[in-house]
């Protein structure tokens, strides 16, 4: 197994997935908690209503139960729905962030043997990581990620340069790919990166990779000149071979 690869070489626990706990915490970025149905009754005379099938003031005053279409039910499935959305929607994201993380790890891990000279392990490394990418769309989560929400104006004065979540996607992959192609053409090691994977890479470091740096950095990252150049490289030699 991956994981406990990792744990050994690193002596660092990589925590595991959480396992899924029903409907639990869905209240977590709800609005509101669920609302108890108000029966036809209660609703008229403005008065509290439990919200049964034959709450407790009708039951006291003899009188019948109703609600409207939207009934308990209904309104309760709705809810329900809701936050079943809610759910689904948080969870997909920490596990992309956990498979990230451990990316980011097998990475730094196939450079750590790459310069130690174990190249087999380092070459295996290479090959989980690139599994993890393709399996779990990392290759486009990750470097063409949503656009943020804007926030409000910053001063002039203070402008951090802070890494987005594409930048630093961009440096990892591009640490992945100039490995494997360093490998192919210094060691004439088969690739272990997936064909897909280099594609998008290409395509975002033709396209996407080019604006955000004519936009917001002039500085690229030392991976993606490496990466950038590599590609290049690499691309040249194919059409030579041919």
């Amino acid at each position: 197994m991956f994981l406990p690869t990792l744990v050994k070489a690193t002596g660092v626990a990589v925590s595991p997935l959480p396992p899924p706990s029903g409907l639990g915490p869905f209240y977590c970025s709800m609005e509101s908690k669920l609302k108890t149905p108000t029966c036809n009754r209660c609703k008229t005379r403005k008065i509290r209503c439990d919200g049964s099938s034959s709450c407790h003031m009708c039951t006291t005053a003899g009188a019948s139960c109703e609600y409207d279409n939207d009934s308990k039910d209904d309104h309760s499935m709705s809810e329900l729905r809701k936050g079943a959305a809610c759910l689904a929607c948080q969870r997909k994201k920490k596990v992309g962030a956990i498979f990230g993380e451990n990316m980011q790890t097998a990475t730094l891990l196939a450079l750590y043997f790459f310069n130690k000279g174990d190249i087999a392990r380092s070459h295996s490394i290479l090959r989980t990581a690139s599994q993890i990418v393709l399996n779990h769309n990392l290759d486009t989560t990750m470097l063409y990620p949503e656009p943020p929400v804007p926030t409000k104006a910053m001063s002039t004065a203070f402008k951090p340069t802070l890494a987005t979540r594409a930048e630093e996607g961009q440096a990892v992959l591009s640490q992945l790919i100039y490995l494997d192609l360093s490998q192919r053409v210094l060691l004439q090691l088969p690739s272990v990166i997936d064909p897909q994977v280099y594609a998008h890479f290409r395509t975002s470091i033709t396209t996407h990779c080019i604006s955000t740096l004519t936009e917001t950095s002039q500085h690229p990252s030392r991976n993606q000149l490496r990466a950038n150049t590599a590609t290049v490289f690499e691309g040249q030699n194919s059409r030579a071979n041919i």
